[in-house]
């Protein structure tokens, strides 16, 4: 764990973005929150971010175009952003549950930190693959930023830390 930990805050120090790719339960929020608290001991300013909520309230926003450049510009610009439960639905996870209003939100952040260079460690329930099947543009840069430095784990309710402590499966 201590050297996936430290390996993930050089490539970040680097910055390269890091994808954690799985299943609930599978591991990504802690790997990536250790990670980043790392680089908060090295000095690096990080802002963190869970998908689903911080989402909703931008999109709210959206029609006050002063109000959501200034709440969307720190996601933008911020040294590191941690994107937790990136595009994450409500219920059950299919494309229909991602709205056109999530995925240009996304793209606006992401493409703008691709732009600038700026690492992002995103974990996420979608795979590349699945991602580009949403949107093409959003996830070919969400490849392309994490190229190198991209964690899959395959789906798999065994594997689900959570489970593995009770008696459910």
């Amino acid at each position: 764990h201590w050297e996936a930990k430290e390996a993930l805050a050089i490539s970040v120090c680097g910055n390269h973005s890091v994808l954690l790719m799985g299943p609930p339960g599978s591991g990504k929020t802690m790997l990536a929150t250790a990670v980043t608290g790392e680089l908060l001991k090295r000095g690096v300013e990080a802002r963190y971010v869970v998908w689903p909520q911080t989402a909703k309230h931008l999109k709210a926003l959206v029609t006050d175009a002063e109000a959501y450049e200034a709440e969307t510009m720190p996601f933008q610009t911020v040294q590191l952003l941690y994107i937790d439960d990136f595009l994450k639905p409500i219920g059950t996870r299919n494309a229909s549950s991602v709205t056109q209003a999530d995925v240009k939100l996304a793209f606006e952040i992401l493409n703008q930190r691709m732009v600038d260079r700026l690492p992002t460690i995103i974990s996420s329930e979608w795979y590349v693959r699945e991602l580009a099947d949403l949107d093409e543009a959003l996830a070919s840069r969400v490849y392309e930023m994490s190229e190198g430095y991209r964690v899959e784990v395959k789906r798999d309710k065994n594997r689900n830390h959570r489970w593995m402590k009770s008696e459910i499966i």
